[in-house]
């Protein structure tokens, strides 16, 4: 089941891209669809939505104070790093602010049906070949759970367990900032590498989707969490770094 959110206040669009959306998925019951045509009431529901899959979204909303498409984008962001955003709009408006939310799409709604319907086609088709869903065994004090990788920050080493740090939706959810993890770093390690997991310190890894910016010695998270860098770790972080950017906007992010 894919979770597909639209976000615009243009009626007619919402009912012409539900009708573009069956065409494109076909197979009843596969798809969910949950409509806002309010922005301040969407950005206000983000922390109580467990999942996004695909989210349209539109640029201009007259009606909203001091909020527009790319403004909702960025909170957007802080609670669905990995879920897929289109923007749509009357005006093609393409700007450095629309790509640092890194959209896979941009859809003028004056296109014609079967452009859409390709864009479409091609947004469901890179959902379907996404690597699945990861969840990584933790421990709130004695409750477990089951944690999506995608919800976690960091991981620091701790004496015969791991710290597992939240993202801030996590840290609503869970109310907690953090989490416990028995397997050792070295074993994290081996399983999150291939979900864009890096160590730039032996004493911890960190997610990359959650990296605001670096240098030599320090790494910034999102959150403003500061760590820092080991000499013998620094060339390959960055390589990891770059490497993560150039596959995000290499698999098509417009």
């Amino acid at each position: 089941m894919y979770d597909i959110f639209l976000c615009d206040d243009d009626e007619f669009w919402i009912k012409r891209v539900r009708v573009l959306f069956d065409s494109v998925i076909s197979d009843e019951g596969k798809y969910s669809f949950h409509i806002y045509t309010d922005i301040s009431d969407f950005t206000h529901d983000l922390g109580k939505i467990s999942k996004i899959d695909i989210l349209l979204m539109d640029i201009q909303f007259p009606d909203a104070k001091n909020m527009n498409g790319y403004d909702a984008a960025e909170i957007f962001r802080r609670y669905f790093s990995n879920a897929i955003l289109i923007f749509c709009s009357g005006v093609y408006d393409i700007t450095p602010k629309s790509l640092f939310h890194t959209p896979y799409r941009y859809i003028k709604k004056d296109m014609s049906d079967e452009e859409i319907i390709r864009m479409l086609s091609d947004t469901v088709r890179h959902l379907k070949e996404r690597k699945p869903e990861l969840c990584l065994p933790v421990y709130q004090g004695k409750d477990f759970i089951s944690l999506s990788v995608d919800d976690i920050t960091y991981i620091a080493r701790n004496r015969g367990y791991c710290n597992v740090f939240l993202s801030e939706y996590a840290r609503e959810k869970y109310n907690t900032d953090h989490m416990t993890a028995r397997q050792s770093l070295s074993e994290l390690q081996t399983l999150l590498i291939p979900y864009h997991f890096s160590l730039p310190h032996n004493s911890y890894l960190v997610n990359l989707r959650y990296v605001w910016k670096s240098n030599y010695t320090t790494v910034v998270l999102q959150d403003k969490t500061e760590l820092n860098i080991s000499r013998s770790k620094v060339k390959k972080f960055r390589e990891d770094i770059l490497e993560y950017s150039t596959e995000k906007y290499r698999t098509g992010r417009l």
